[in-house]
């Protein structure tokens, strides 16, 4: 067995994570079904019977393209006013590693597709694919879209909507750069050494300007996106796209069942959760309402066969207690809690943000090492208060001042970072915010307020937040005052508490 580094794998952006999960698939499913891969610092570690040469010559020479194909899309090729370019030219191709593809594409020229009807049909068309393509070929689907109980079609974000981005059609440029990789006549000039550089960061020339959408942000185009200050049009490298999408059937998710959806159904991808817009410097509150999704990518750093892979993709977990995460925050908690699968070391968060107009970028907002944190047990002390905090934050409606939204979202951003970093230091701070939350709720006219202060934590969280100073120490003897009669505890003197009638 050979060892290879794949420098060119790396876990960010998505799009690089991608491909290191499609080398292990390809291999594993085209070549060495004994294949083995895990991360080791920033590059995936590919073990199977390939050495570095033979490793090119495979996907040059005899890797089978995997039949991507969405006529559930506009301007997925199977309209009139398409580009049908790649279509076309896998369709007259006589190689055999396509022959997949031009069975599947052979199969939906005979549906009579038409756009005028295609709004009206999408969901039969989603079923029909479902029902009539070969087995290669639902694995994308499985991925990128699925059916709910109402016949409506419910959407993997990592894929966009359905495999579509704004303008980009996925799986309509996934054919056109195959074609110009492995059908050109003459062949691509730069084809080995692109993809060379795609696997192990070697160099290159023949990098072309082409749409790369939301996996690649520093390659998406548009101002202040990459390394300098306009890169409209950033060149990239096809190989790259054609990987990235490999990779994304090892990602596919399922149609599950959820109580809270009153016995509907949803997509449900893996390691993916609402967004939370705390923990990176350009986070903002209306992210919780704009953002897509976030996406959790696993790093695991112990070898691991692709069926292995793919199972703990497949039915990995993500726990807060006896239920899944939700939110960023919650899978914060979960994997401070061991409530993530074993053998994971580090997960990559990703945000899919509006970042340009409307499209959306994967944006990387950190790693999150993978380790018990003592602190995970106070989070779920506060939990239920800040849940309490959330309902009264609702019912204001549109009343709800800015400060009071402010104040939550400094609570939540106090959380991740005690959760990410741990200690005493970030435990002050999310008591601070905590304090600076009470004090605005003890503003409130008395009619409107919540009635009753911030209670229910315990002892724990003094030792939690004790650096040994004398401010601590002090601001531990204060709140331990116990007044008789009217006096009270010293809270009753900061907020509008009944101090004959306190908690205390």
């Amino acid at each position: 067995m050979n060892i290879l580094r794949l420098d060119g794998c790396t876990p960010e952006p998505l799009a690089s994570y991608l491909k290191a999960l499609a080398v292990l698939r390809l291999v594993a499913e085209q070549r060495d079904p004994d294949a083995r891969g895990w991360w080791d610092g920033d590059a995936f570690v590919l073990e199977s019977k390939l050495d570095r040469p033979s490793l090119v010559s495979f996907f040059l020479e005899d890797y089978a393209p995997s039949p991507f194909v969405a006529p559930w899309n506009g301007g997925s090729g199977f309209y009139p006013g398409d580009n049908t370019e790649g279509v076309n030219l896998i369709r007259s191709s006589d190689s055999i590693r396509l022959k997949c593809y031009r069975e599947t594409l052979k199969e939906i020229s005979t549906w009579q597709l038409m756009k005028a009807e295609l709004k009206s049909r999408k969901e039969e068309i989603i079923a029909q694919c479902r029902s009539r393509l070969p087995d290669v070929a639902l694995e994308w689907i499985d991925a990128a879209v699925g059916l709910t109980d109402d016949h409506k079609p419910s959407y993997a974000p990592i894929l966009g909507t359905g495999g579509n981005e704004g303008r980009l059609e996925y799986t309509n440029s996934f054919m056109r750069r195959i074609a110009d990789l492995l059908l050109s006549s003459p062949p691509h000039p730069s084809c080995e050494s692109l993809l060379r550089n795609a696997l192990f960061a070697e160099p290159t020339e023949g990098l072309s300007k082409e749409s790369v959408g939301q996996h690649d942000p520093g390659r998406a185009g548009g101002f202040n996106q990459g390394s300098g200050i306009e890169n409209k049009d950033f060149p990239t490298n096809p190989w790259n796209f054609v990987l990235t999408f490999e990779g994304s059937p090892v990602w596919a998710g399922s149609v599950t069942r959820r109580q809270s959806m009153l016995g509907g159904r949803l997509l449900a991808s893996p390691f993916t959760v609402r967004a939370s817009p705390v923990g990176y410097s350009s986070g903002a509150a209306s992210d919780a309402a704009t953002a897509r999704a976030e996406i959790w990518t696993p790093l695991w750093d112990r070898p691991a066969s692709y069926p292995e892979v793919r199972s703990f993709l497949s039915e990995g977990r993500a726990e807060v207690g006896t239920r899944p995460a939700r939110v960023g925050i919650e899978f914060a908690e979960a994997a401070s809690s061991l409530g993530v699968d074993r053998g994971i070391s580090q997960f990559v968060r990703y945000a899919l943000l509006k970042r340009r107009g409307d499209s959306y970028v994967a944006l990387p907002t950190g790693r999150f090492n993978v380790r018990f944190r003592s602190e995970s047990d106070l989070i779920r002390e506060l939990n239920p208060l800040t849940a309490q905090f959330d309902g009264f934050v609702r019912g204001m409606g549109d009343n709800c001042p800015a400060s009071l939204k402010s104040a939550r979202r400094n609570i939540d951003s106090a959380i991740y970072e005690l959760l990410l970093h741990s200690g005493s230091s970030w435990t002050q701070a999310l008591v601070r915010s905590i304090g600076v939350a009470e004090q605005l709720l003890a503003r409130r006219p008395v009619n409107k307020s919540t009635r009753r202060p911030i209670v229910g934590l315990s002892p724990r969280w003094i030792e939690a937040a004790d650096d040994g100073s004398v401010e601590v120490r002090l601001a531990a003897s204060l709140a331990s005052i116990r007044g008789e009669g009217k006096v009270g505890p010293l809270r009753a003197s900061l907020a509008p508490i009944d101090p004959l009638n306190s908690p205390w």
